[in-house]
């Protein structure tokens, strides 16, 4: 792994649950070809936002999906008082502790991260696709910055409270 996604990662107190060893999602057939391996992830029950959401992976089909991966990331939380897991795979026989599939952080400032260890292009069910994007923005949106809010009307622009140091550059046209 690079070192600026070591930093990145350490910052966001998540890393690679084993970079070595990423969960593999495929097999191979006899003629030695890769067959995808379709594999469910579940939003954590503890969840207050993703709790319920059940959706398949790496369901390829030639004509309509025609997307897969051979491996997926998996994560351990670091910083558990920034970082907590919401997604998991679900794989039978395997630690739950190997199976993070997601993470959510949100930093001391209120800034928010979202990190999964699959692509969303590998969801090939358009609605299921569609309900993580926005339980996701919807997690993002729920924010607790510290940070001054800008409300923008037709008759007026107000900054909130902004402290002395803070600086502030924006445009309008």
């Amino acid at each position: 792994i690079a070192p600026e996604a070591k930093a990145l990662f350490a910052t966001l107190g998540v890393k690679t649950y084993d970079p070595a060893n990423p969960l593999v999602i495929y097999t191979l057939n006899s003629s030695n070809q890769v067959v995808p391996t379709p594999t469910t992830v579940i939003g954590e029950d503890s969840d207050p936002i993703f709790s319920g959401m059940s959706f398949v992976i790496n369901q390829y089909n030639s004509s309509s999906h025609p997307y897969y991966a051979q491996w997926v990331d998996r994560f351990t939380v670091n910083n558990v008082s920034t970082t907590e897991s919401f997604l998991n795979y679900s794989i039978s026989g395997q630690n739950k502790a190997a199976l993070n599939a997601g993470v959510k952080v949100t930093l001391a400032n209120g800034g928010k991260a979202i990190l999964t260890g699959f692509g969303f292009y590998l969801i090939s069910d358009a609605a299921a696709r569609t309900n993580l994007i926005t339980k996701s923005i919807q997690w993002l949106n729920a924010t607790t910055s510290t940070a001054p809010k800008m409300v923008l009307s037709t008759e007026m622009l107000s900054f909130g409270k902004v402290d002395k140091a803070t600086d502030l550059e924006f445009e309008v046209s």
